[in-house]
């Protein structure tokens, strides 16, 4: 099929093309990738059994944190929800240092006192 066929095609009721013309205007529309970048990120808000995967804790464990307000979270209609960002922030934020940080904070706090 030319290009002005197809065009006049395009410009047609789709109730009105035969199945032929349909078929052909069909196969000339381009298919997008079915994969997009969206379904490879992980869900920005995530539910209980999602975040006992992400943080490692059993699920009465968080339950528990949840009902103490120890982690963050919100809820929606009884479920208890989280997003993946602040719980992974969370996660992060009781960080404890090594042995060797806390001899060099040591070491220059003794050396700022002798100044």
């Amino acid at each position: 099929m030319n290009a002005q066929t197809l065009s006049d095609l395009k410009d047609k009721p789709l109730f009105t093309l035969t199945i032929e013309q349909f078929l052909e205007l069909q196969q000339s529309v381009p298919v997008k990738d079915s994969s997009t970048k969206a379904d490879d990120m992980p869900p920005k808000i995530i539910g209980i059994e999602e975040a006992v995967k992400l943080t490692g804790y059993k699920w009465a464990t968080l339950y528990r944190k949840t009902s103490t307000g120890a982690i963050p979270h919100f809820k929606r209609n009884g479920k208890i929800l989280f997003l993946r960002e602040e719980l992974e922030n969370w996660l992060l934020a009781n960080r404890k240092e090594t042995t060797e940080e806390a001899l060099a904070r040591l070491d220059e706090s003794f050396l700022q006192k002798r100044r």
